[in-house]
């Protein structure tokens, strides 16, 4: 392939990886179709079906189990669309799921090594840090914010975040907890002073922020990836008391931004996760709801579920086709009633026993690939690997059909799989 044409796709790709983190802003006014995310949507497809030929060449790259596992997946899903009666919704998930899939092939068979590893992650800190002052700014002054991005920001997501706010919930579809572990990896490799400063700053306050979201989720990933990280990844890079001085000061950051979260908003995240509140205790007894009205639906729908996209259809039928959004509640209820908030059983509802099915045995075949993987792989290649299993947990509360997360899903497989090889030279990012 020409040099010049892959320096341009390579371009392409990180560009598109960036708008996909990103929340989706709206390009042309009154054309909400023209969106950042579907822009990228739109270049991931077209580099994908450019460079399918390229991709069978590189293929040995790729397990055949893995690779035909994948393809069992991708079939479960697609035949999903059997029982489903609003094609709309089905497509908006469908995307979401292929895109996904086109970054992993990408990333693990596009035929040059300099769009992988190191680029991708300085990627990922460089959004990182446009998030967390967007954070700093929906957490301190939303009114602002709002003014500030209602007329390039999405409507629909610009709704999600308001309704969340009213509920004293911040930072949605925000994943970037999970990748703690590639950061503090980078973080030990890189020379400079200034930017080990900087990186240092940014992960601290990505925990910070973490715990004033009032999302238990995110406090257990913070936590989960932060610890796991010092104790295993980089137990030979960092002294031992200085991984436990981190440890502590961890601890320290959790309570003094759990306090801080309790005078603004009279509530906190730890407060929640110690079911302080009847309303802590009403969200755990609703998610055990939609568990059951899941297993009931999939049980009614076994072989093919009733199709990606259309839980809500089911769990409120009689306001799937007329609800208004006038009132707070009705809102609420139709953006937390999308999904299960559990990923097996959102498969169960919407693809059936074959799409459940076929999602375990997939997640079961990474597991053993990625224990073999860390007994052979390099710090770089188990970084990847926490990242992806502290991401997995998202998915286990929470909605997770959303295009960010998907692409993050199978970007963090493909990181895996890429970093078998020799470790790369990440010091050349300083």
């Amino acid at each position: 392939m020409n040099l010049r044409l892959i320096k341009n796709h390579e371009l392409l790709i990180i560009i598109s990886l960036f708008f996909i983190n990103l929340p989706p802003f709206v390009l042309s006014d009154g054309l909400s179709l023209l969106s950042t995310h579907n822009v990228a949507s739109f270049n991931i497809s077209y580099l994908f079906l450019k460079n399918v030929f390229v991709f069978k060449k590189n293929k040995k790259r790729l397990n055949n189990m893995i690779l035909v596992i994948i393809i069992f997946y991708f079939i479960s899903q697609s035949l999903s669309v059997i029982n489903s009666f609003q094609s709309i919704e089905f497509l908006k998930i469908y995307k979401n799921l292929i895109i996904g899939f086109m970054v992993f092939f990408i990333i693990v068979l596009y035929p040059s090594p300099k769009i992988q590893s190191k680029k991708i992650v300085s990627l990922l800190i460089i959004i990182s840090i446009i998030k967390v002052f967007f954070q700093f700014i929906l957490y301190f002054d939303i009114q602002f914010l709002l003014q500030l991005v209602k007329p390039v920001l999405q409507e629909k997501y610009l709704d999600f975040i308001t309704i969340q706010a009213i509920r004293n919930r911040y930072f949605i579809e925000i994943y970037d907890t999970a990748l703690i572990p590639l950061y503090l990896l980078f973080l030990t490799k890189i020379k400079s002073h200034y930017k080990k400063t900087i990186l240092a700053l940014i992960i601290l306050t990505m925990m910070f922020f973490s715990i004033l979201s009032n999302y238990r989720i995110h406090l257990l990933v913070t936590v989960v990836s932060f610890i796991l990280t010092l104790l295993i990844v980089l137990k030979a890079e960092i002294p031992k008391i200085f991984s436990l001085l981190l440890i502590i000061a961890s601890i320290m950051l959790i309570y003094i931004a759990s306090l801080f979260s309790y005078k603004i908003t009279k509530t906190s995240v730890i407060d929640r996760s110690l079911l302080s509140s009847s309303h802590d205790i009403k969200t755990i007894t609703g998610r055990l709801n939609y568990w059951s009205k899941a297993t009931e639906i999939g049980l009614s729908h076994p072989y093919f579920g009733i199709g990606l996209g259309h839980y809500y259809d089911y769990f409120y039928p009689k306001y799937s086709k007329s609800i208004s959004f006038s009132d707070v509640k009705e809102k609420l209820m139709k953006v937390t009633a999308i999904h299960p908030h559990n990923i097996f059983f959102a498969h169960l509802a919407e693809s059936g026993f074959f799409g459940l099915i076929s999602y375990i045995v997939m997640i079961v075949v990474f597991f053993a690939s990625d224990q073999s993987s860390w007994k052979n792989g390099n710090l770089y290649s188990k970084s990847s690997i926490l990242s992806f299993w502290s991401l997995f947990l998202f998915s286990i509360v929470g909605p997770t059909y959303d295009l960010t997360y998907q692409t993050l899903f199978w970007l963090l497989r493909g990181l895996i799989i890429i970093t078998k090889r020799p470790e790369p030279n990440l010091r050349a990012a300083n």
